[in-house]
């Protein structure tokens, strides 16, 4: 008969890491993002001139395929959840 412990540490570790905030970089953030967006022939990039982060916001979704944005005013760290990317107990920098 199995009988299952108490004590994990795996659910220890799980709680910790709720508590604890594990900081990621900007850079490796908008790398894992377009890593993962590649895959359908899409990139998140940033609006560098005043005009066009009036036009599209500070982010947009471009899809590589056709050369046209597919989604303007997007928050990527929203994204980064959504995709899951970023876990619960990650932070970014600059965001």
């Amino acid at each position: 008969m199995l009988t299952f412990l108490r004590y994990s540490p795996l659910r220890e570790v799980a709680e910790r890491m709720k508590t604890k905030r594990v900081k990621v970089s900007r850079v490796a953030f908008m790398a894992r993002i377009n890593r993962k967006l590649a895959y359908k022939g899409k990139q998140l990039r940033a609006s560098r001139s005043a005009g066009a982060k009036r036009r599209l916001g500070a982010y947009f979704v471009l899809d590589t395929r056709q050369n046209v944005i597919e989604r303007s005013a997007v928050d990527p760290v929203a994204l980064a959840r959504g995709l899951g990317i970023l876990a619960d107990w990650e932070d970014v920098e600059g965001f």
